[in-house]
């Protein structure tokens, strides 16, 4: 019976940690399929539309995730933002929309540990340069 909770305990943790891997490699390939086809680059409409609902649907999963801290690794190379606390509690991913013109869209999601030990998710699909300024400044206050 201990053997087979343990195997059970294991093989949990090994399928959270490929999950966080999974999505981690998704949000890579289709942050660079957006700025492949984004404004700032060469405008191709449809396949952007394509990589950004590709993006969001990588962006749900990790809505979705359950339980501990998530070490992205492939994401940030392509040049989605991570912070993270020191403690791990607190992860922020950031990102900008390749929507184009002069004033950058921006989007973030995050993930933070309640004292219970629960994880929360927040997502902040669309925020201006200026408007992130300002809600991170009041927000540390």
């Amino acid at each position: 019976m201990k053997k087979t909770l343990l195997c059970l305990c294991l093989f949990s943790s090994a399928a959270y940690a490929n999950q966080c891997e999974i999505i981690d490699r998704e949000l890579t390939a289709r942050y660079a399929g957006m700025k492949t086809y984004g404004s700032y680059n060469e405008n191709k409409e449809e396949k952007y539309q394509s990589s950004e609902k590709r993006f969001k649907e990588a962006l749900a999963k990790i809505e979705n995730l359950e339980g501990k801290f998530c070490d992205w690794e492939k994401a940030p190379k392509a040049g989605v933002g991570v912070l993270t606390s020191k403690d791990n509690k607190l992860q922020i991913l950031t990102w900008d929309w390749q929507s184009g013109g002069t004033m950058h869209e921006y989007g973030s999601i995050w993930r933070y540990q309640l004292p219970n030990g629960t994880w929360k998710t927040e997502v902040n699909e669309l925020s201006f340069l200026t408007s992130t300024r300002s809600t991170t400044i009041r927000s540390i206050r």
